[in-house]
């Protein structure tokens, strides 16, 4: 008995000493043969089913595959978790081995006891994204410390030995853009697309980078990469900036209107003109007997404005700011257009707020916000027969509108749509 526990406790400390002795050798690495590849850097991770193995048989089996997997292949740099437990998710798991600038990592499970042992076995690619092999060791019968050094992780040996090899610490990125466009954001640049409508960038292994693609007259586009061992290609689609729009619009929350955009300064600078009619729309304020009028006034305005987009043209949710205003016509016939003289003066000025969406460059969603001062010599008239079906035109107090010398504010302009612009 006294002879059995000796031998336990020799062959236990010649397993550790095998396993440190083989870590060690390895980390830091000798210098490569060749100067332009560099070994594979694998994080060890090892975890036992509670309950099933004693702290010594924990110990033997954690050093007994240590020391197989780190002599299998001088492409494998094996580093031990700087920590106990193992992440529970693959996330946690990246981000533990990123933390010791390792590659990949063989993920361990181990269930069972000596026993019924059974052995889960992990490799996971980091530079390629993606699980790289999955074998389950199952002996058969009870294991005893003698057979922990018998070829027993034969199926580690061999994948470490066939998947992974020495790699070349760069690899190459190609752009495929509109020729003249400049990429910047990348090592050694910035860097102009030729005629061909590529350029290559080499940039190293497990790295990771935001660049943009720039070109006069179109939309600045930026992309995210990580760059593993295989070589990228990203093609990036690229956008003229516009310089025409039209869009459909209900202003007021009530009346159908249409405008015309043009972009002295594409995506920048923009003037409008546009018609909106009161010939039908929706009539809530007036206490119509009907919400969606076929026949209502016939009156439309005519409006001319200018703006400035105030967040850069390439956000998808961008603000801008202008000013403006309006005529108001009546046309009782096509032949009999007129200015509007009988509750105004024809006409408003207003000052303009917006913010629209997109998520792609043609087509966007805008919400606009257009308070108007408009010009009435008698506000409580213009009330009277803009709203000849509501009680609150008699007492002057319409929602929304405040009288004010020589015209009224109209505090309700609100605007929803859609713009394409081309």
């Amino acid at each position: 008995m006294v002879v059995r526990t000796i031998g336990r406790i020799a062959f236990a400390w010649c397993t550790a000493v095998v396993a440190i002795t083989s870590l060690a050798a390895q980390d830091p690495p000798s210098a490569p043969e060749d100067a332009s590849t560099r070994p594979r850097y694998m994080l060890f991770l090892f975890e036992v089913e509670p309950g099933t193995l004693s702290e010594q048989q924990k110990f033997l089996l954690y050093n007994s595959i240590v020391s197989v997997a780190a002599v299998a292949t001088d492409a494998v740099v094996l580093l031990e978790s700087p920590e106990i437990d193992v992440p529970p998710t693959q996330t946690e798991r990246e981000r533990l081995a990123q933390s010791i600038n390792a590659d990949s990592w063989l993920h361990v499970i181990v269930s069972g006891g000596f026993e019924d042992l059974v052995v889960e076995v992990e490799t996971f690619d980091l530079l390629r994204e993606r699980t790289v092999s999955r074998e389950i060791v199952r002996p058969g019968f009870v294991i005893d410390y003698r057979m922990l050094a018998v070829g027993l992780w034969e199926p580690i040996e061999t994948t470490l030995q066939t998947e992974y090899q020495r790699i070349v610490p760069a690899t190459v990125l190609t752009v495929e853009a509109l020729p003249g466009s400049e990429v910047r954001g990348l090592p050694a640049g910035p860097h102009r697309v030729d005629d061909s409508g590529r350029v290559a960038v080499s940039l190293p292994v497990s790295s990771a980078y935001r660049f943009v693609v720039d070109l006069s007259g179109h939309y600045r586009e930026q992309r995210e990469i990580f760059v593993g061992i295989d070589p990228i290609t990203l093609s990036v689609g690229q956008f003229l900036k516009p310089r025409f729009g039209v869009d459909v619009r209900i202003t007021g929350l009530q009346f159908f209107g249409a405008r015309f955009w043009y972009y002295p300064i594409p995506a920048r600078v923009f003037v409008r003109a546009g018609l909106t009619t009161q010939a039908f729309g929706f009539f809530p304020i007036d206490n119509s007997r009907q919400l969606l009028q076929q026949r209502g006034s016939q009156l439309s305005e005519f409006s001319i404005d200018g703006g400035a987009y105030i967040t850069r043209p390439e956000r998808l949710l961008r603000f801008y700011a202008g000013a403006g205003g309006y005529l108001r016509f009546v046309h009782p016939s096509l032949t009999g257009v007129k200015l509007e003289r009988d509750a105004s003066n024809g006409g408003a000025l207003a000052v303009i707020v917006g913010g629209e969406f997109s998520s792609s460059r043609e087509l966007r969603f805008f919400l606009e916000y257009a308070p108007a001062y408009i010009f009435a010599d008698d506000p409580r008239r213009f009330l009277n027969l803009s709203f000849a079906s509501s009680s609150n035109a008699a007492r002057n107090d319409v929602p929304g509108f405040i009288a004010a010398g020589g015209g009224l504010f109209d505090l309700r302009n609100v605007s929803i749509g859609a713009r394409w612009d081309f």
